[in-house]
């Protein structure tokens, strides 16, 4: 619990202050969520002037320069090639040269630097799990244990419903929340004829926590979406103009188009001459001399003739520092891995694994391709072989399953020190009631929060937790001044009688 911060750039000097425990570790840290909350009463008070510094370096530099900058020019190539390739698949093909300093941090700190797991079942768990426990208690026989009194969720979870319209109440100065409900189900007691039915209707709210990215280009996934109202329409320009404010300047920084990812799983083998091919032309040095001679017919030995190329990653070549462009015959993506099971209980199983589908059953691995478009099948069948069926003339089936989704920014690199300029905060708008001028200290009657306005620092699950968390502690602080206004007010009431 805490105060919270009600910008971003607050927040980040909280990874980058003095201390012995390195950068990089602030960094993970937070992303563990083992950064202390903020005192309350200096949650946005002036931070360190070391700690704006260092975030300063990191904003307004490439990840290569702000991270790697004092590196000796001989390790260029572990630089580009296991850290860089490490960003380009977290970040959709953005690479050390792309990234600014902290977003380039928060990829080695949750990549290399870290012990990533997997959850039982599959990581739609967490979602699921906090979706119950949120609702947990709606029913009388959910109760849950909690310091050891009795808790029942308050929480009203409303299924297949849209939001769409968002505006401030000029009586009440509250949010009114126009939404849209259909009662579709699957259930087979549902009445056929209230299938694909909707309902509308609008609800005041005093606080109203947004969680949605806004851009300033148009969402091409917009028509696939089950709400096909874009995020900045809808919230009223008369009343909350802010949003439309902040579009309006995003040519100065402050919002980045959203990078497509189209996430591609397929199980099949990986098809070796097309990789090689690849692996070949990556490894190409000019003939200057007998040893980049001897050191290219090195390279391109180890993957001629019938020597698997025992990859459980690929990464595409970086566009920064190769200059050449996707041919016409290789297929463009981001990258390619090799996924695990989720049953799987241990490195030991992990590793066991890998190694049964790369040695002896290769067409039992499943792979991740993420990719800027959407892959046709022709294009899959360059990169996979496929299994045929029992019979000898049945034809291999491909088995593929797709996902396009807006992952994370374009991230830019800072041109000034000037971060106002540079993210959204985390507040947006405050509304007092209309007799707040009659009330010495009248209690805010609403507000609006925006959670993913930490994504333009780093886009990651653990950043967006970290961006929950904090918008959960600038609503509860709300409720807390609220209540204290209250009592405080109550108090004098009492004592005038």
């Amino acid at each position: 619990e805490g105060e919270g911060f009600h910008t971003v750039e607050a927040l980040l000097h909280r990874t980058c202050g003095t201390g012995k425990t390195s950068l990089r570790g602030r960094i993970g840290a937070a992303l563990a969520f083992r950064c202390p909350s903020p005192p309350s009463s200096s949650a946005d008070a002036p931070a360190d002037p070391s700690a704006v510094a260092r975030l300063a370096t990191l904003l307004t530099q490439s990840a290569r320069c702000a991270i790697f900058g004092d590196f000796p020019a001989d390790a260029e190539p572990l630089i580009q090639e296991l850290v860089g390739a490490n960003m380009r698949v977290n970040y959709g093909g953005q690479g050390l040269g792309a990234l600014h300093g902290y977003v380039g941090m928060v990829s080695v700190a949750g990549g290399l630097g870290s012990k990533c797991f997997g959850v039982a079942g599959g990581n739609e768990m967490v979602i699921q799990g906090i979706m119950e426990r949120a609702v947990y208690g709606n029913n009388d026989q959910d109760v849950i244990k909690n310091k050891g009194k009795n808790f029942r969720s308050c929480v009203k979870l409303q299924r297949n419903t849209a939001v769409t319209f968002i505006r401030v109440d000029q009586a009440t100065k509250k949010y009114a929340v126009k939404t849209e409900t259909s009662s579709k189900s699957n259930s087979e007691n549902t009445d056929p004829s209230q299938i694909n039915q909707t309902s509308n209707q609008e609800t005041l709210y005093d606080i109203v926590i947004f969680a949605a990215p806004l851009q300033a280009s148009p969402d091409p996934l917009l028509e696939q979406r089950s709400n096909k109202t874009a995020a900045v329409e809808l919230f009223d320009p008369t009343t909350i103009p802010q949003f439309q404010q902040f579009l309006s300047q995003q040519r100065g920084g402050k919002l980045p188009p959203l990078r497509r990812c189209v996430a591609t799983l397929v199980q099949g083998k990986l098809k070796q001459d097309y990789w090689k091919r690849l692996a070949r032309a990556s490894t190409k040095v000019e003939r200057e001399s007998e040893r980049e001679t001897s050191l290219k017919e090195q390279k391109e030995g180890l993957f001629d003739g019938e020597r698997e190329l025992p990859v459980c990653a690929v990464i595409t070549q970086d566009s920064e520092t190769s200059g050449d462009p996707v041919s016409g015959d290789e297929v463009n993506i981001y990258s390619c891995a090799l996924l695990l099971p989720t049953h799987l209980e241990s490195k030991k199983d992990a590793r066991a694994w890998q190694k049964h589908v790369l040695e002896q059953d290769p067409y039992a691995a499943v792979w991740k391709i993420f990719s800027p478009d959407v892959l046709d099948q022709e294009q899959i069948d360059r990169i996979f072989d496929f299994e045929s069926g029992v019979e000898p003339s049945t034809p291999a089936v491909p088995i593929v399953q797709r996902f396009d989704w807006l992952a994370y920014p374009t991230y830019d690199i800072a041109g000034t020190d000037d971060f106002s300029a540079f993210f959204l905060p985390f507040r947006i708008q405050e509304n007092r009631h209309p007799s707040s001028d009659l009330l010495q200290n009248s209690p805010t009657s609403s507000m609006l929060l925006y959670v993913n306005a930490i994504e333009n620092s780093a886009s990651a699950l653990e950043m967006s937790a970290i961006g929950g968390k904090n918008v959960a502690n600038l609503a509860v602080d709300f409720v807390r001044r609220r209540e204290i206004i209250r009592e405080t007010e109550s108090g004098e009431r009492k004592k005038q009688q």
